[in-house]
């Protein structure tokens, strides 16, 4: 009973943002553009048996093809060019030229990637988006394929180009990318975001090819983003592509430029492959010191994005939403409060924690009920300013807003419901990822920090859609947030 009543209050929450049709609509809409139904229409997927068959080719496989490898950079130096530009020159696959793109270094990047054979292209600071810098390189290539890199990735399977190009040829694909895997000095928000492109983009040993029929492109043309997901699952970190394709497509979108790449493509036939039987080493590393660079990267992210993405919600205004938000951060850091009060004071219950694996997903859990108490009840007459707990949530909501939380609006229940609500959705689905590809959160604060982020993310995805608001009239910082305040 107590699952079922839960599933009428969250519909009753998100009645009381949307009204009554909206809500209906919605879970028609949610219904109809379920990922896992669209991808037998959009998708091939090669595994097990057939897999091993298919690609029983590739130890003997050779190509003299030239690879045109395309960086874009800015000051490099500092963030590990050298291991990427040494796992490049290792490759088993030797035919390569190296193009740079440098957007205004202000260290000696510029005349070390010269030192080690780049052709290197010099723009002006101001002119760079993902798709000018990365079309001005391609421009100049000479190769019947070009690789698309950052400079912080490292291609440590020295066969991966190799293997690469066999792929993309036996599949008869156009573009492809494989998965991006971390290392043991990853950060809280790269182990989550790990956990997610480890099942988001490919099953487990598999490649996937996008399908070209007539149909799969009227699909791809009416299908929101997450429907079609892992059939334009391309990423620049390691994105090869054949020239001659590349040309009629190029990049388009300021940021994102990739996944705009992709369902372009798809939509006038071209086949996308991506694996994580390759991977490469890769990953952001956002921390709490850097919270307020990754809220700037997900809005920008998230105003490109919005034209591929459907929201249902109408909220009165951005304040009404922030004061919303504002609550639901304080209820969660509250429930770390109080957990610690009720669960670690248990006798054996902190050496537990540190020593098993299963308990972080125990004490995730035990952060979800605890929220949902909290919020039916303790906080329903909170005044936020009194409590330590807002406090906390004070200081996170002005490193990544730039600014005070709206203070003179009273908090509307439905609106304060339906946030928690999808917070408590992505921690939930977080946990299920940590469960499912066997990794952990090492202690309390992990987990706080994994929530953290998860907040932030959600925020900036709604905040980054005027559409969703009916007033926008008052003014925040992030109205002027563009590419250029990810540094």
């Amino acid at each position: 009973m107590t699952g079922i009543y839960q599933k009428i209050k969250n519909a009753y929450a998100f009645i009381g943002v949307t009204g009554i049709w909206h809500f209906l609509l919605s879970e028609i809409y949610r219904i109809l553009t379920t990922p896992s139904f669209w991808e037998r229409f959009l998708l091939r997927k090669i595994r097990g048996r057939r897999l091993a068959k298919s690609i029983q080719g590739l130890g003997d496989y050779t190509c003299d093809e030239i690879v045109s490898v395309v960086l874009p950079v800015n000051n490099g130096r500092s963030k590990g060019v050298e291991r990427l530009v040494s796992s490049l020159k290792h490759q088993s696959h030797k035919n390569m030229e190296f193009i740079a793109v440098d957007s205004g270094s202000t260290d000696d990047t510029v005349s070390w990637l010269k030192s080690e054979g780049f052709n290197v292209i010099e723009i002006e600071p101001k002119s760079f988006t993902h798709a000018y810098s990365r079309n001005t390189g391609a421009a100049a290539a000479k190769g019947k394929y070009l690789l698309f890199v950052v400079d912080d990735v490292v291609f440590s399977d020295q066969n991966w180009l190799r293997s690469a190009i066999y792929l993309l040829e036996r599949f008869e694909a156009d573009s492809m990318s494989s998965h991006q895997s971390i290392d043991d000095n990853a950060s809280v928000y790269a182990r989550c975001l790990d956990g997610y492109l480890s099942t988001g983009q490919a099953d487990r040993l598999t490649v996937n090819v996008s399908r070209s029929s007539i149909v799969t492109r009227l699909l791809h043309a009416i299908l929101p983003l997450h429907s079609k997901f892992r059939s334009v699952a391309i990423d620049d970190t390691n994105h090869l592509v054949r020239r001659e394709v590349f040309e009629g497509i190029r990049f388009h979108a300021p940021t994102v430029e990739d996944i705009d790449f992709a369902m372009r493509l798809a939509k006038v036939g071209g086949r996308i492959l991506y694996t994580n039987l390759l991977t490469v080493l890769h990953y952001h590393e956002y921390t709490m010191d850097t919270l307020h660079k990754y809220a700037r990267r997900v809005y920008v992210d998230s105003r490109v994005m919005a034209k591929w993405q459907r929201y249902s919600i109408r909220i009165s205004s951005r304040e009404t939403f922030l004061v919303a938000a504002f609550h639901a951060l304080g209820v969660f850091i509250q429930a770390f409060k109080d957990l610690d009060k009720e669960m670690l004071a248990l006798s054996g219950f902190r050496k537990k924690f540190n020593e098993e694996d299963t308990v972080s997903i125990e004490y995730i859990d035990a952060i979800l009920t605890l929220t949902e108490l909290l919020d039916s009840s303790t906080f329903r007459a909170m005044k936020y300013r009194n409590f330590a707990c807002f406090e906390e949530a004070r200081g996170i909501f002005l490193r990544v807003m730039g600014g005070e939380p709206p203070s003179d609006l009273y908090r509307i229940e439905a609106v304060a419901a339906y946030f928690i609500r999808r917070l408590r959705r992505d921690v939930s689905a977080t946990k299920g990822m940590a469960f499912q590809n066997n990794w952990r959160l090492n202690d309390r604060n992990e987990i706080k920090t994994m929530i953290i982020f998860l907040w932030v993310n959600r925020v900036m995805s709604i905040m980054a859609r005027p559409e969703l608001f009916k007033s926008t009239e008052v003014y925040y910082p992030c109205d002027n947030w563009d590419i250029g305040a990810w540094a």
